[in-house]
């Protein structure tokens, strides 16, 4: 039987000699001699982590808010960013693994651990579950948080790949020269506003030439079916964008419609026409309603709701038509073409007897300066009219002289016209009647903005200045519509070059470094300070660099009593390590010259002296 004695903790003269010059000299000795493999592997691989996390952040940088190429292109970044993010978390954790490698040994040299735990101890930074062993963390605390951090640093590289992204943007191009879609610049120019006749009762021939006039018989085709069409869509027809992402600016002259609201006195006239009305039955449909029995039992159950009319004089019809007698619209005395005063009078009210919520307002034709902006975002068109200056009046005219043509005129009262055959109507409602709805003579007035008031929609309230401002935008979207149709905007040929804003839509990188730098800056700092730990312990502990290789666990057990206490059965070194083995308590030993030297011993258990004796294929602990 052979027995191996084991070094008792209580010698601690034996283990680290103190206070003496042969101790100092020895310390001094093993200072001089620190092999600078761990120090120079912790601090090279720190900074090279460093250098990597920079160079990752730089990169990231330089694709910032660049538009995105091909698909390689974005592979390449994407695979770039993840081998810098592999590259971080691999020179960090071995730092923090070097770290750990001279901890484990100090913490073995402090404090003696059975070879199960020592087992957990080494195995650590390969098998996370022996965080389990609470109590064994607990007495090397110091270990543990090295550990901890080697584990936590490849998060690292979790989250920073993903701080670039392709986004959405928009990339500018501005002071473009591109013509875009433009009104009439000359108006006089233009003959595809009016629907004209030759004048045959002026006919003139000179040198068997036949020379006439031209009237103007009201809008052509194009002109009304744009008018209709913005007044039933409430807004300017889509024009044609020079870009499908573009804005610019346009000032030009065009007509416009100025209104007004009518003074007492002129109300005054008015209510007096509008109750002769009444009485003598001019209004529309008054022949059908109040023509019979509903006549004699609810008389003031009928209700004009709105009436528009052209003012004329005896010079355009021979019969005026004013606020002393207004054109009621009943069939009889629709008129629809401008006149020589060119004003419109506009009638709404909510009840014939409350004249309070009632509105009379009138209108006349100008030539106006517009300064508008047009944008277009994906061909969805967006149109702010900055300002409208308010010119002269327009009169009406019908003629052209046909040897020096000048259709101003006529352009601009071909839109009035237009204009006028759609808002020139009456709207009438019977309230006597259990759903009385508005019943409409005329104009298609009723699929206009006005209908919200002739209608007394809640939303609406019934003012003079909402009805002047629904009546001017109104025309001015007609004027503005224009330029959606070829036939009646300035033709292309003809278009100026206008300075133009474009865009369009992009895929751009976007970084999102505040990200990144928390990832590696949590990193960073952690190892960090596992550096400068593992510098302190590495050359003011150990004196020394250390591994956990094979070869360093074959050189610390050496020692002579270390031969017991595996038996034969368990040198193969596979799972599962024997039961009485696992409860052997060792300590490493270092600057011990006598009773075996250095390396790992075994410890007294409980004060006693324990020993290893090994006996065939079984090992026994005997205690004494």
């Amino acid at each position: 039987m052979v027995q191996y004695q084991p070094v008792d903790p209580s010698d601690q003269q034996s283990k680290f000699p103190t206070g003496s010059s042969t101790a100092r000299t020895m310390s001094e000795k093993k200072t001089s001699r620190v092999y600078w493999h761990a120090p120079t592997t912790m601090l090279a691989t720190f900074l090279l982590g460093l250098l990597f996390a920079i160079g990752h952040d730089r990169f990231y940088h330089h694709y910032d808010h660049q538009p995105v190429g091909s698909n390689l292109e974005q592979k390449v970044i994407v695979n770039v960013g993840t081998a810098f993010a592999f590259m971080v978390k691999m020179f960090f954790a071995i730092s923090t693994a070097t770290v750990f490698a001279q901890q484990i040994w100090l913490s073995l040299k402090r404090r003696a651990e059975s070879i199960d735990d020592i087992d957990a101890l080494f195995d650590i930074l390969g098998n996370v579950l022996h965080f389990g062993r609470v109590t064994l963390w607990a007495r090397h605390w110091g270990l543990a948080m090295i550990a901890l951090i080697t584990w936590c640093i490849p998060l690292a590289a979790v989250f920073t790949p993903g701080t670039i992204q392709v986004q959405p943007d928009v990339s500018y191009q501005n002071n473009t020269l591109l013509k875009p879609a433009q009104p009439q610049q000359s108006w006089h120019a233009t003959q595809n506003y009016a629907a004209t006749q030759i004048d045959y009762t002026a006919l003139q021939a000179v040198d068997n030439i036949t020379y006439g006039d031209v009237i103007n018989n009201g809008p052509s085709g194009n002109l009304y079916s744009v008018a209709l069409g913005s007044v039933t869509r409430r807004d300017v027809l889509s024009i044609p964008p020079p870009s499908l992402n573009s804005s610019y600016d346009l000032s030009f002259f065009g007509p416009s419609l100025s209104c007004d609201n009518m003074s007492a006195n002129q109300f005054s006239t008015f209510n007096a026409s509008l109750a002769k009305a009444y009485k003598a039955q001019f209004l529309p449909g008054m022949a059908t309603i109040l023509g019979g029995v509903e006549n004699t039992l609810n008389e003031a159950s009928l209700v004009l709701k709105y009436n528009a009319w052209v003012e004329t004089s005896e010079v355009d019809y021979g019969k005026p038509y004013n606020l002393s007698n207004p054109n009621w619209n009943n069939d009889t005395s629709t008129r629809m073409d401008p006149s020589s005063a060119n004003t419109l009078y506009f009638y709404l009210s909510s009840n014939r007897l409350q004249y309070n919520s009632s509105v009379l307002v009138a209108c006349h034709l100008h030539n106006a300066t517009y300064s508008v902006s047009f944008s277009f975002e994906n061909s969805q068109q967006s149109i702010n009219v900055r300002s409208v200056a308010i010119g002269e009046e327009v009169p009406y005219n019908a003629k052209v002289d046909i040897e020096e043509p000048n259709y101003d005129n006529i352009v601009y009262n071909s839109v009035l016209h237009a204009f006028n055959n759609i808002v020139i109507a009456a709207a009438t409602n019977d309230t006597g009647t259990k759903a009385p709805n508005v019943l409409y003579y005329g104009g298609p007035v009723g699929v206009s903005a006005l209908q919200d008031y002739i209608e007394a929609k809640p939303s609406k309230k019934l003012t003079a200045d909402a009805v002047i401002q629904t009546l001017q935008e109104m025309f001015q979207n007609i004027t503005l519509s224009t330029m959606a149709s070829p036939s009646l905007r300035l033709p292309d040929s003809q278009a100026q070059f206008i300075r133009t804003n474009t865009w369009r839509s992009v895929n751009i990188y976007i970084y999102e470094p505040s990200q990144l730098y928390i990832a590696y800056g949590c990193a960073l700092l952690a190892s960090f300070f596992c550096l400068l730990w593992g510098l302190y312990v590495s050359l003011y502990h150990n004196h020394a660099s250390y591994n956990i290789g094979f070869s360093t666990i074959l050189r610390t057990t050496r020692r002579n009593e270390m031969g017991g206490i595996v038996n034969t059965d368990a040198r193969k070194g596979d799972q599962p390590v024997p039961k009485e083995m696992r409860t052997v308590r060792l300590k490493y030993i270092v600057g011990e010259t006598r009773s075996g030297g250095e390396g790992f011993a075994l410890v007294h258990d409980h004060g006693r002296i324990r020993r290893v004796v090994s006996e065939g294929n079984s090992l026994m602990v005997e205690e004494k």
